[in-house]
């Protein structure tokens, strides 16, 4: 990240692909998954947080879910 910026690029932080691990289970395990996924960016956050605005942050990269439905849709 450092040695992109420092070449003028941005750089976008996410945490990819892993709807397909453990994120896609929001619909049935909520809780859970959103525990992790705070704590995940939490920690990723503090850890960057005194970087140039070069750096980007993208919540979840591609995400991909099995289990939407059309259920309680106006």
């Amino acid at each position: 990240m450092d040695w992109a910026v420092a070449d003028g690029l941005y750089v976008a932080l996410n945490v990819h692909h892993d709807s397909w691990q453990w994120i896609d289970d929001l619909p049935t395990d909520h809780d859970t998954v959103r525990d992790r996924f705070d704590a995940t960016w939490r920690q990723i956050t503090s850890t960057f947080r005194d970087e140039p605005r070069k750096l980007l942050f993208e919540s979840v990269n591609e995400p991909f879910s099995e289990n939407i439905t059309d259920a309680g849709k106006e």
